[in-house]
């Protein structure tokens, strides 16, 4: 009886050693700004697995990803004039820049138009490619 107390006192012990060896590892240092620890990125049971940068580098990465579309970082402008029914606003958020030809990396300034929502939802509810049509404008 005594042997098999101590058996699973030794399983006990060993178990706690082992889960607060996990929770005591050392975070590792982020690989951007090597000066500050790297953020949680999630749990796994009682294993914690860390980003490879900091919150601070990460939040800066993520911004400059995301900073500004192609077709407006190679100089097209978008219009307030839809170039597909001649729809016209004030409101720039109303416009969108379509790709004529459907290549998104296409950005040459002939393959880019501005087209107001509706010609947007129109285009792709009917999988139609570019084409000028005869919608009148209700301005």
């Amino acid at each position: 009886m005594l042997v098999f107390m101590d058996f699973w006192f030794f399983q006990l012990v060993q178990h706690t050693f082992e889960r607060d060896w996990v929770n005591t590892q050392v975070r590792p240092l982020c690989k951007t700004c090597k000066t500050r620890p790297c953020a949680v990125n999630y749990h796994q049971g009682e294993r914690i697995h860390y980003r490879s940068r900091c919150e601070r580098c990460w939040k800066q990465h993520r911004q400059q990803a995301y900073s500004k579309p192609v077709w407006q970082l190679r100089g097209y402008q978008k219009k307030n004039t839809c170039d597909r029914c001649g729809y016209k606003s004030t409101v720039s958020q109303v416009f969108g820049v379509f790709c004529v030809d459907g290549d998104l990396k296409n950005t040459q300034p002939n393959n880019l138009r501005t087209v107001c929502a509706n010609c947007q939802i129109l285009m792709s509810v009917s999988n139609q490619s570019w084409q000028n049509t005869d919608l009148i404008s209700d301005y």
